[in-house]
């Protein structure tokens, strides 16, 4: 960090990558980002395919896309999951009817196999564990639960 003795500063973060490994730019402007370790790059490069292959611009060498669940999906034991990264915070009612007008329904993990997909998708963008929390949200009247988006009280260790 740089810091002037007026008392302002900034941070200056950069990374160093061969030119084999950066992202493509693809003849219509757009940014090829099926590049291993995309997240490094997410910050140099506009990519307008992130929600990572998702919305019918989907790339073939996706590595979000499942063949048992189609472009865009994640199987996760039987159960297709769809990661959308918005511009963005948005509220818990936000992203459910975000997920209800694609016919779908926010996560929730119903299996540990389930948990750990999700969870192990959610880290590549949230590097912080203790703050990834998806599928559930608080009621107004009761901020010590947690409810998940089917409607069933959190039974974990933490909220029995």
């Amino acid at each position: 960090m740089f810091e002037h003795p007026t008392g302002t500063s900034f941070l200056l973060d950069f990374s160093f990558h061969t030119l084999s490994a950066l992202p493509q730019q693809l003849s219509d402007g757009r940014w090829n980002c099926s590049v291993p370790h995309w997240p490094d790059f997410s910050l140099h490069f506009p990519c307008n395919l992130v929600s990572d292959c998702v919305g019918n611009e989907d790339e073939v060498d996706c590595p979000y896309t499942s063949h048992v669940c189609g472009p865009g999906f994640l199987s996760a034991n039987g159960t297709c999951l769809q990661f959308v990264k918005p511009v963005q915070d948005v509220s818990w009612e936000t992203a459910s009817e975000t997920c209800k007008s694609r016919g779908l329904v926010l996560m929730t993990a119903n299996t540990f196999a389930e948990w750990e997909a999700t969870r192990d998708l959610l880290l590549r963008y949230f590097p912080y564990p203790e703050f990834v929390l998806y599928g559930a949200r608080q009621p107004t009247s009761y901020r010590q639960v947690f409810v998940g988006a089917d409607g069933i009280k959190d039974r974990s260790e933490n909220n029995p």
